[in-house]
């Protein structure tokens, strides 16, 4: 069984909040003892990606919800050693958009949405209310995640344990529901996810040789997924989508490599991923 394993979604020195800290009176308003994962200070609308491997999206809350305050987030499942259990909810919270969908795998800087300040936020200590919120502000925006509750498969179900929900009833997959382990333990079975964490989410996939129109192979699906990533989206539903990379350079990823090149300040900017863009992108 491979140990649970999760990339930063974004620099560590962005982390604003850790688990189980106490920064607002949310906590102990809503019966807890501290915060329930990590928090990072990520701008609002950038891309919130998924951290870990093999990540099977059960669940979104909230997706095309108007009201801000209601806590949009996505949940996946992972099959790895936390510890506790060979099984964890990892989830991800205050998002704006969500592109993640129910009954797919994700597999780590996958993008899941965009970050935002649904739900219960706070900034500069006073909590953002829904009349901000409807007027544009984005105060208090960034992620909630991952946030990691182990939790056990288990054959029945009984009336004294608290199991997974996937918005229509008790989360079944193959047969097995999804016992909350240690429910009562003040942040809802939820464990600390910095000892599962890895600093990799910054090294970009290295690319060895020139792209350009109508060449295929995985590192063109790989360029897709760095440029969706980096918010210079390759398209914004469909083919290219964030999930949907292809192995096919077409127009759609060109005109997005052009943007990433002018806003890199890369001349020309002709949508050729030649030797200067390769080694900016090898080199972050």
């Amino acid at each position: 069984m491979q140990k649970l394993q999760l990339i930063y979604p974004a620099s560590k020195s962005l982390i604003t909040q850790g688990f189980s800290e106490n920064a607002n009176i949310s906590y102990e308003r809503d019966g807890l003892i501290g915060h329930t994962a990590v928090d990072w200070g990520i701008d609002w609308g950038k891309p919130i990606i998924n951290c870990a491997k093999d990540a099977l999206c059960y669940s979104v809350m909230n997706r095309d919800h108007q009201d801000p305050m209601k806590y949009r987030a996505v949940f996946t499942i992972v099959n790895a050693d936390n510890g506790y259990s060979e099984w964890s909810e990892v989830s991800y919270g205050h998002l704006n958009e969500i592109t993640a969908e129910v009954g797919k795998t994700y597999q780590p800087k996958d993008t899941l949405g965009t970050c935002g300040n649904t739900g219960t936020v706070f900034a500069g200590g006073r909590e953002v209310l829904r009349e901000e919120k409807l007027k544009g502000s984005k105060a208090g925006s960034h992620l909630h995640g991952p946030q990691v509750r182990p939790v056990l498969r288990v054959k029945k179900r009984t009336s004294k344990k608290q199991y997974l929900y996937d918005g229509s009833g008790a989360l079944k997959i193959d047969g097995y529901y999804f016992e909350i382990i240690n429910y009562d333990n003040g942040t809802v079975g939820c464990i600390n996810p910095a000892p599962f964490l890895v600093d990799n989410v910054t090294a970009g996939p290295l690319f060895k040789r020139d792209l350009y129109i109508g060449i295929r192979g995985d590192d063109v699906r790989d360029l897709q997924k760095y440029l969706n990533q980096q918010g210079f989206r390759v398209a914004l539903f469909g083919v290219g989508s964030p999930g949907y990379e292809t192995d096919t350079f077409g127009h759609l990823t060109q005109r997005a490599l052009i943007k990433f090149q002018r806003a890199k300040c890369i001349y020309p900017p002709f949508g050729y991923f030649g030797p200067i863009t390769r080694d900016i992108i090898n080199n972050v």
